[in-house]
């Protein structure tokens, strides 16, 4: 329901977010990875087989059972899994296609494949920021395509979401509820929406068009952005 509502809307969705809580979560920069980011991890590795076989509907399974989440069904969770595993596919498969057809274009910039966590940022595997990361797109998901996504998913399709910072380089470590970070997570889960499922309003995600760059550069609305989560978090909004 991200994008589809007007600007107002919008900003009440964006303040509700940081006060979301999933089962299962920790804070990355004071807590050790949980087992739900350890299961994570294993799961992304079945990404080489992108299938649904019994090893990886054990792991299914054990995080299944970390989140805990009301009314969710474990065959409906396996369904979940599926509809992922076809969303990776097209996603790569469009990347290869734009790719190959751009790729002579002087003026044209080629598409990056997502990134997976580094050895060194394996915390972040089922934190608390990956998780609100996965939220946000799995809502605008979700909405478009009238799938049920968990939110984990949503991290699976892009684990380096949250991270203040290009890729797997942190620039920035804080608590979620601080006015960068909370930034971090939007700026980057509306800026992979738009770069591969092309949906949203890009990385400018409170104005109708971004200045000067294009919408899929991540250089667009970080002070526009900062500042409005500092008004947020001072109660000023």
């Amino acid at each position: 329901m991200y994008i589809s509502i007007n600007l107002q809307e919008r900003i009440e969705y964006l303040k509700s977010i940081r006060f979301c809580k999933i089962c299962g979560t920790h804070n990355a920069n004071v807590e050790l990875r949980s087992n739900l980011g350890f299961f994570m991890e294993k799961l992304k590795k079945q990404d080489s087989h992108l299938i649904l076989n019994e090893n990886t509907k054990t792991i299914l399974k054990k995080i299944f059972d970390i989140i805990k989440k009301d009314g969710l069904i474990f065959d409906n969770f396996c369904n979940q899994y599926t509809t992922y595993c076809n969303m990776i596919k097209k996603r790569d498969d469009e990347i290869s296609k734009y790719n190959k057809k751009y790729h002579r274009k002087i003026f044209c910039f080629l598409k990056k494949r997502v990134s997976n966590l580094s050895d060194s940022n394996v915390n972040i595997w089922g934190s608390s920021r990956q998780l609100l990361f996965g939220k946000i797109v799995v809502d605008e998901i979700n909405n478009k395509y009238k799938t049920n996504l968990h939110p984990i998913f949503g991290c699976l399709l892009s684990p380096t979401g949250g991270i203040t910072g290009p890729g797997n380089l942190f620039l920035f470590r804080n608590i979620v509820n601080f006015p960068m970070i909370m930034h971090t997570i939007v700026h980057d889960s509306t800026g992979y929406l738009f770069n591969f499922h092309n949906l949203g309003p890009s990385y400018c995600y409170l104005e109708h068009r971004c200045f000067l760059l294009p919408k899929s550069s991540s250089l667009n609305f970080i002070f526009r952005g900062i500042t409005f989560w500092t008004d947020v978090m001072e109660g000023k909004i």
